[in-house]
Formats: structure tokens, sequence, C-alpha cells
């Protein structure tokens, strides 16, 4: 097309030089884009005037505009600009990178740049084409600081390499991928048929975000927009003439990323490191995928845009990082590899939709299976990953350290007047215990709090609340919060969705995903290969171990986030809902496949409709002029099913602890008594425990549990020790339902704090209402069905066994022993002749007896609900 358009062309300016260094600053910049606009439109408009008459001017001579093109190409293109105005970011992006963006290069190779004007004679309509092959961007930040004020660093931002080709989702997988790392924006503009066309193709790219940057696309996006705004504001006059004003136009867009990735490196120095944090371990993170590609297509008349986005082939790959470089490097798969890059997490497709109104955006994505695969090592990589971006994108809470630490104050002093009203009223009522009246009551921890807090029915002491902690959220809020029936049944919240206090009418934003599979195989070994303690040895782990592995699933996830506008008392409210749940052992020898399930029995049946869990957060502002975020937690699951082995649960153990935790001091060992500290900003001083998420309240709903389990060695010296979880190995489990009670609790600090208070109050009502006496360790039903059947069957099988051995005896033994007593052969076969009827009998009758008593057996043992359970258990939920 470009060739055609050449040479059609009635008037071509070419240039074509080797190299090409240019130094901009933004006045340079808005300068060139007015030079630009001015050479085009004038000699358009030139070579139009030539043609026409000159006497009448204001007659429009569209059918003799003439063609013109230009053409410029360099072997090497090298562009330094300087960033005169800066871009304001928060202290917690600038954690671990400090400073400015003050200066941009961009360098690549085989540039070309060919506009083509007035295509086909017709006025305002343009072609233009940009394409370049391998480049690199660079940015450069300066560190403003007493110590060293001139102090700068360059850093790699953008690289664009052949060498990155066929990369995929990190482990060359798009190897069907042609052609060569570049860039080309394709540009179309047809008055004639009112349409815009865009095209932005990059192969082989690489997004980095060094210590989490990156700002500096508003700083490339500030250093245009001046100049563009003015041009658009000088060029009104001939836009609305050559367009027809009044006339909609439609514009479309099409953006195809080839093998692209984002790349997220820590920053820090190991000099500026405290003692404590200077052992700590740093994780990079790399998203990369085969190819994203956005669709959009507008009219100018409409308000809404959408966008059809599609992603194929992603991968999540992280690796322990000594930090970010100032080297130029490819992000190929070599050098991934090399720098211990571990894929964790996969995608094959990816669909979503993207709309945006002028006051309302959703994003939905739906029908898509994400492979997680991680061994110990790598999961808590994600966790201090996870950390990590937490203080870089989180929240800044500096502004509201008085707020917070006013607000613990008041919870603290709730709380003890609550325990002191608490100790008061059990010394009075001491002596007067009544029978249970099927009423929820809580016993033991926070009485008074947690004592129906999401019921309605005249449940609830506000006065408790507006006297103590008036500040968190209003009476009227708590009732409202959540409308629960106390005589409801008890798996009603996952059928329908509680009716709350928000509006879902007044949103300003919706992100829902739904019909998601997730697979997470937890696997042994270790991803990152580990030297062994001698260094005289060179051999290392054997890393990931296939052959033994947990695979941990969710079917039919939905997640679904409304966003509320700012200045509202709502802010957010998260919903998580799963259709099934399943734990299988995928391990070579595992003694049973299904771990852990969703416990479907006559005693406890499930809807079809219903979800296997379901989860909601609501995000609260109770004063909107206070920078405070309050949550309000709700839970409920539905009967699970534990299947466990010692081994699977010592595989569990292993896996799930954290080797470093010592080492990190954001990743907490389990047994760490973590005590009260305090955190100083200046003339501010915040407890730690205020700075954690704070819950208004919290309501996880009954849960009834069905465990299996099956000890393989009991170790009495550990128990001697104090590791009081031996005690579980002296004797199997078997069919032993665990009813876990109620539990909900206002004014609680961080997730931990719920987790630690939901297993307080489980164990609690376990040992004292559900203690090892109720739990029928002798023989139960089914117990006594399966000796029942191994009895019948036993008898069964000695039947035929002495069926068949009077026949082999009457056929074979008796003519024997006569033969040696000295008799003939006609006395033998004699013999044997007079046992026939015998032989011939005795099977008969031997079969007879044994089906008689497999029958009695069956018609004592048969159990359909027992036999699915068991090809549940041993053959996993796909076969059974």
């Amino acid at each position: 097309m470009r060739q055609e358009l050449l040479k059609s062309s009635e008037l071509l300016f070419h240039v074509q030089l080797s190299c090409v260094s240019v130094q901009l600053s933004k006045k340079d910049c808005e300068l060139l884009n007015k030079l630009l606009d001015h050479v085009i439109e004038g000699i358009s408009n030139e070579q139009t005037s030539i043609s026409g008459n000159s006497k009448d001017q204001s007659v429009l001579i569209n059918d003799i505009c003439i063609q013109t093109s230009v053409l410029f190409e360099c072997s090497i293109l090298e562009i330094c600009t300087e960033l005169n105005e800066t871009v304001e970011v928060g202290p917690l992006l600038q954690a671990e990178l400090k400073g400015s963006w003050n200066s941009l290069k961009l360098k690549v190779s085989k540039f070309s740049l060919f506009s083509c004007s007035n295509v086909g004679g017709l006025n305002n309509a343009s072609f233009l084409w940009v394409n370049h092959a391998e480049g690199e961007l660079w940015g450069s930040v300066s560190a403003k600081n007493d110590k060293d004020p001139g102090e700068s660093k360059d850093f790699l931002i953008v690289a664009c390499k052949d060498s990155a080709c066929r990369r995929g989702d990190g482990e060359s997988t798009n190897v069907l991928s042609v052609g060569t790392a570049g860039c080309s924006v394709t540009h179309i503009r047809n008055p004639k048929l009112k349409e815009n066309y865009t095209s932005v193709d990059v192969r082989s790219g690489t997004i980095v975000a060094p210590g989490g940057r990156m700002d500096w696309i508003n700083a490339i996006c500030l250093l245009f927009s001046s100049g563009s705004d003015r041009t658009e504001k000088s060029d009104d006059s001939n836009t609305v003439n050559s367009y027809q004003s009044g006339e909609p136009y439609s514009s479309s867009l099409c953006l195809e990323l080839a093998d692209v990735a984002v790349s997220y490196e820590p920053h820090f120095k190991n000099s500026t490191l405290s003692a404590g944090a200077a052992d700590r371990k740093f994780f990079s993170c790399l998203l990369a995928a085969s190819s994203f590609k956005l669709h959009n297509k507008s009219a100018s008349a409409s308000a809404a845009t959408d966008f059809d986005i599609q992603l194929r082939d992603l991968g999540v790959l992280i690796s322990q990082s000594s930090g970010s470089t100032n080297v130029t490097c490819s992000y190929g798969v070599d050098y991934l590899r090399q720098s211990g890059y571990i894929k964790v997490a996969q995608n094959t497709f990816v669909e979503a939709s993207l709309r945006l109104d002028s006051s309302f955006w959703k994003l939905e994505i739906s029908d898509s299976q994400f492979d997680i695969g991680t061994c110990h090592d790598t999961i808590y990589g994600l966790i201090g990953l996870g950390s990590q971006l937490q203080q870089l994108y989180g929240p800044d809470m500096q502004d509201a350290l008085d707020h917070l630490q006013s607000r613990w104050n008041s919870v603290q002093q709730a709380n003890r007047q609550n325990m002191a009203a608490d100790a008061s009223d059990k010394s009075e009522s001491s002596l007067e215990i009544s029978a249970d009246s099927g009423d929820y009551q809580s016993d033991g921890l926070l009485d008074d709090i947690i004592e129906n807090a999401f019921y309605t029915e005249d449940c609830l002491d506000n006065n408790f609340w507006e006297s103590n902690c008036h500040h968190l959220f209003s009476s009227s809020e708590t009732d409202d919060g959540f409308e629960l029936n106390a005589a409801a049944t008890s798996h009603e919240f996952l059928r329908s969705t509680p009716k709350a206090i928000l509006n879902p009418d007044n949103l300003k934003g919706k992100v829902h995903i739904h019909d998601i599979d997730v697979k997470w195989r937890m696997y042994a070994g270790d991803d990152w290969l580990l030297p062994q303690k001698d260094s005289t040895s060179l051999t290392c782990t054997d890393g990931r171990d296939r052959s033994s592995s947990l695979e941990f699933t969710l079917r039919g996830l939905s997640i679904q986030v409304d966003m509320y506008p700012n200045g509202d008392v709502s802010i957010s409210k998260l919903s998580v809902a799963a259709e099934d749940l399943t734990l299988c052992d995928q391990s070579i020898y595992a003694p049973w496949k299904l771990v852990l399930g969703c416990y479907n029995s006559k005693d406890y049946p499930r809807e079809s409709c219903s979800s296997a869990f379901r989860l909601e957060l609501e995000t609260v502002r109770p004063e909107p002029q206070a920078p405070l975020e309050d949550y309000r937690l709700h839970l409920e699951i539905l009967p699970l099913q534990l299947h466990l082995d010692q081994e699977q649960l010592n595989f569990l153990i292993n896996f799930f602890t954290n080797d470093s935790c010592n080492n990190d001091p954001h990743l907490h060992c389990e047994n760490e008594t973590v005590d009260v500290k305090s955190t100083s900003n200046g003339s501010n001083t915040v407890v730690d425990e205020a700075l954690l998420p704070f819950f208004q309240k919290f309501d996880v709903k009954p849960l009834v549990l069905h465990i299996n389990y099956i000890p393989r060695q009991f170790d009495p010296i550990a128990l001697g020790k104090g590791n009081y979880a031996e005690l579980l190995n002296i004797l199997p489990w078997k069919g032993i339902d665990l009813k876990l009670k109620h539990v909900s609790a206002m004014g609680v600090y961080g997730w931990n704090s719920i987790g630690d208070t939901v297993a307080a109050e489980w164990l609690e009502d376990i040992s004292k209402n559900q203690g090892p006496e109720s739990w029928s360790l002798c023989p139960s039903k089914a117990t006594r069905r399966i000796g029942n059947c191994s009895r019948e069957c036993k008898e069964a099988y000695e039947s035929l066994t002495d069926g068949f051995g009077r026949t082999a005896s009457a056929l074979i033994g008796n003519p024997i022993k006569v033969y040696n007593r000295g008799a003939g052969v006609g006395s033998v076969l004699a013999t044997a002749i007079c046992g026939a009827p015998a032989a011939a009998v005795a099977p008969v009758s031997a079969s007879a007896r044994a089906l008689h008593y497999a029958l009695l057996g069956l018609r004592n043992s048969l159990d359909p609900e027992h036999k699915k359970e068991s090809m549940y258990k041993y053959q996993g939920p796909s076969q059974a």
C-alpha cells in the first residue's frame, strides 16, 4: 500500500540519513508539532490554491487536491529530551526509588516515517506510517536530597529486542511467531466514509518499572500535552470546514502486542538498608504474554466507549532479586532462566470487555482458567512480592495517623469496659445456668461485642457503640449492614445475597469476573535450586518434584467489585463465590485422591444452585471527611469433607512453613509473639496495630466438617516436648462430624486477629461440647457395616473353598488313596465313579451357600451414599 501511495503522489519529499541525534525540550516539542502541521497543511493548501480560482477563494475545491508525501528514513535515531515539568508522586511510590524523572533518551534502529496527505486527491484524507526495529528507552531520575542534590541515575524503562521474540509466556511458548522486534504505527483518515483508523503493532517489547515507578508515562504525556492542545485549538476552523461540522465521525483503534511483557524490579541499596532488613529477600516479577489485543470502535456522537481485550498465553514469573540494574538486557528466555525466573501462573486465553461512560465504567472477564504451580519457596516469594507492592501502591496513611491512633484508643477503651462488664456478669450469674434455648449465643471471647452482631431484630445494643465508638459508624449503618433473618435456613446466604445498605444503582465502576476455574498445584521440593551446605560440593537440590503434589481447584469462581462515588459512606463492595472447591492428591502413591471437598449427604443435602462458599467484604468510610476506611466481612461455607492421611498433613505443614521468616520482618512466624510496637513519623506516633485493616464487624456462619484421618506414626518424644498435635496421631478418626459454631465479632484489627478469634471460638466450643467422648471412636455404623460385609464375604469364601475341596477329594484324593494301598486300576476307576455324584453336588451346594452369605452381606451393608463417598474419596471428583 505504501509503494502505491508513493507512486501516485504528485509531490514527494524523501530524506534519508544514516544517524540522527536530536536534543529536545518541552518548548522544542511544541514548536516541532506546529512546524510539522504547518508544513504538511501548507503544502496541501498551496497546491490546492494553485489549481483553483484565485479570485473566488470562498469556493472549496475538493476535487483537485494534490496528493503529497513525505518519507524520512535513518539507520539510527536518537532523541534526548529534558523534562522541565515534574510529575508529583506520593512518598510511598518513592519508597524504593526516590526522586523525579528529569530526562528521557530514546534510541531506535531502522527508523522510517511516511506521511501522505490528500490521498487520492480527496481533501483531508491522510495516511501516516511510523516504523522502527530494535530500540530502547532510558529514563534518568534525579534524587533531590541535601546530601547529594546532583545525583541522578539512568534506568532502562522500555526494551524492544530480537532476543525476546517467541518469548510467549516466558518459556518460549510463542514458537510460531514471525518477524523481528520493533514497533509500527498506522493512522488513516477517510473523510468520505467519516472514519478514522489507528493501528499500533509492537513486537517483543518489555515495559520495566524500576522500583515500581511507572510515572514516566505521565511525564511523556505531559511533555506533548500542551503543544497538542494548542495545535488542536488553532486548527478548529480548518477542521470544521473540512469535516463539514455536524456530521459524526467514527474512530477505530487496534492495539496488538506480540511477545509483550511488564517487569517490576525492586530498587534498593545495601548501604541504605537497616541491620534488620539487610538479610531480607526481595523479589522481582514479570508478566509475559504471547499476544495482547485491544480493539475499539466508537462514534463521536456516543458518550460510551467499548474495548474488546484478548490475552493469549499469559505467564507470571518471579525471581529472587538483587535490585534493579543499570545495564542493557533483552528480557529474553535465556536471560529469564539465568536470572532465576520461575513461572508460577499461566493462562491460555483471557477475553475481557471494558466499557467507559461519562460517569461509569465496567470491566468483565468470563470463561477462563488460571493454572498456578508453586513450591513452598515460591509461594512465600509471592507473599513477599505482595508485601513489596503493597508498600508501593497501598494507601498513604501518613495524613491519617492521628485518626488511626484515636480510633485504636477508642476500641481499646471499649474492649476494657466490655471485659470488665463481662467479668461482673459472669460472677453474678455463675449459679444461674439455664439450658440452651436454640438462639445464637456467644461464649467466651468478646461476649457483649460478638453476641448477635449481625442480626437486626432488637438484638444489637447500639448504645454501646454510640457511647464508646461513635466515630466508627452510625447506629443506622449498624442496624442495616446485613439484614439477615435469625430463623433462616443454614445456607440461605449462599443462595441469595443479603440486602445491604449499599445502593447498586449509585456506582462509578464495576469489575465482574465470572465462570472462572482456578487450579493451584502445590509441589514438593524447591523451585529455586539451593546449593548444599558443603562449599566444596557443586550439587544442588532437585528442584520441583512433580511426582508429589496436591491440587486445589475452584470451579465456577465469580468475583464482583462495586466501586462507589467519592464522598459517599460506601467505598466498595467485594463479593466472591465459587460453585465447587476440591483439594486432591495428585501424587503417584497417594492413599486416596480427594483430600477436601464439599460434603453432600442425606444429613446435609446441598441444593444444586448453591455456592460452595461466599464471601462479602464491604469498605466504608464512616466519616467522609476523615481518611479512614473500615471493613465489614461476611463468610459462609457449605459442609466440607476432609479425608486426610498423616503423610498429606506433613506435606501441607512442610509446604506452608516459611524457612526464611526470621530474615524477613514483614513475614511473621506462626509462633512468634508480637509485642505492641509503635511507629513514629515526625511528631506523630501510632501503634503498629492501628495501621492494620480495621473490621467494624465480621460474621462467619456455622460450618460442618466431616473428618476421616489416618495416622501413620506417633511420636511420643515430640508430645513430651509440648507438640500436642501428636495427640491426633494416637487413634484414627473415622466419620467424625465437627459442627463449627457461628462466630461474629466487632472492632477487630487485622486478618490474623479474625483467624485467631474464629479458631479460638471453635476450639473452645469443640473442647466443651464436642470432645473426644462424643466422637464415637469405637466402631461406628459405617464401621459395623464394613465388618458385617467382610464377615459375610469371608463365610462365602469359606463355603466355596469347602465345596471345591470336597470335589477334589472325591475325584482325586480318594482314588489316589485306594491306589496307594495296592489296588488295581479297575478299583481306582470304580472309586472315582462312585464319588462323582458327590463331587458334582458339592460345588452346587457350596455355591448356594456362598450366594446366600453374599446376599446376606449385601443386604446388611448395601449403602449407595457410602459407595458414592468412597468413589469420590479414592478416585477424585472427576471420576466419581
